[in-house]
């Protein structure tokens, strides 16, 4: 169970430093439309990043 952890952990961090990158270079409007269909938790980060 614990490689699967570290696994998850890993991608998790990947994909929080993509939006670390992107998220400023795109229209707010844009990503909020768009992680509230497909993640509405990473609506937090969105004023983090934006």
């Amino acid at each position: 169970m614990k490689a699967h952890e570290s696994i998850r952990a890993r991608v998790a961090a990947k994909y929080r430093s993509a939006r670390a990158e992107l998220w400023p270079a795109a229209d707010r409007d844009d990503i909020q439309a768009i992680i509230r269909i497909v993640n509405p938790s990473l609506l937090s980060e969105l004023d983090t990043h934006h």
